[in-house]
């Protein structure tokens, strides 16, 4: 019977790489929190997201409080590491309302305050249009990789030494237009070093989803998709420059092979319907 036996030891020997990453990317986000927060144009309010359109205008006129919020929510959304370094971990209660607040408005703050209502419409974009606009735009530093079993999931990727940086795209809109998130890994199943990361995820305040983008405005989704990604990319590439799994290539293909064998198995005895496993 098949296992996967050698990719679980390889994940537990990832884990105290995990944790340094974890570390390294608490301090550079640390440093990003006032410049991206504070000003108005930066690439975090940038994104066309009702939530964070919500919460912009939450704040607005209010710096000090805004700069606050996201201490907060930073330090809430990296509490491991708060912890690991003997800082005070703060109570999120106060982040979380603020979020649900903006995030499913009450009548009176979209009479008062401005927020978008939870029954905005999300207009489809051109997908085939978009797809290829992204593509032409993430083309110089990434590689397209297709999954054919799913069409508007497109996975982009660039190499820092042994790990895999990957721009996770999808634009299947049944809830938004386009879901952008960030993976790191040296290999298929658990040989991942973190996952969902974002920009905005790092500071604790929501996903990289994007809802409020107009048909015919295509161009400057993909335009901005690219912006998100070259700056992830810019902040992350240093850090992995610098972590060494210690484990090698030949490792990582034995435990893949295994791992293949076992789900397949595994999704045989389920009675799923089989599938290739690139």
């Amino acid at each position: 019977m098949a296992s996967k036996d050698l990719m679980n030891r390889l994940s537990k020997r990832l884990e105290p790489i995990r944790e340094e990453f974890e570390l390294s990317l608490y301090r550079k986000s640390l440093e990003l929190i006032e410049p991206q927060s504070i000003d108005d144009g930066s690439l975090f309010w940038r994104l066309p997201n009702r939530g964070l359109r919500n919460l912009h205008k939450f704040f607005l006129g209010d710096v000090d409080e805004r700069l606050r919020f996201f201490i907060i929510a930073h330090a809430c959304r990296n509490h491991r590491v708060a912890t690991r370094l003997g800082q005070p971990v703060l109570e999120g209660e106060e982040i979380l309302e603020v979020l649900r607040r903006c995030r499913n408005p009450t009548v009176s703050d979209v009479t008062e305050r401005g927020f978008i209502p939870p029954s905005t419409p999300i207009l489809p974009l051109n997908r085939r249009r978009l797809n290829t606009a992204i593509r032409t735009r993430l083309g110089t530093q990434f590689e397209e990789k297709v999954d054919v079993s799913e069409p508007n999931e497109r996975s982009y990727e660039s190499h820092s030494g042994p790990w895999q940086f990957a721009a996770l795209i999808d634009t299947r809109g049944e809830h938004s237009q386009v879901q952008l998130e960030f993976e790191i890994s040296m290999g298929m199943g658990d040989l991942t070093l973190s996952r969902q990361l974002s920009l905005h995820s790092l500071f604790g305040v929501c996903g990289t989803s994007w809802d409020l983008a107009r048909p015919g405005e295509e161009g400057n989704v993909a335009e901005l998709v690219g912006e998100y990604s070259f700056f992830m990319l810019d902040l992350l590439a240093p850090i992995l420059r610098n972590l060494d799994p210690g484990i090698l290539p030949e490792e990582v293909a034995l435990a893949e092979k295994e791992w293949k064998e076992w789900l397949t198995e595994v999704r045989a005895n389920r009675g799923d319907h089989p599938r290739q496993i690139d």
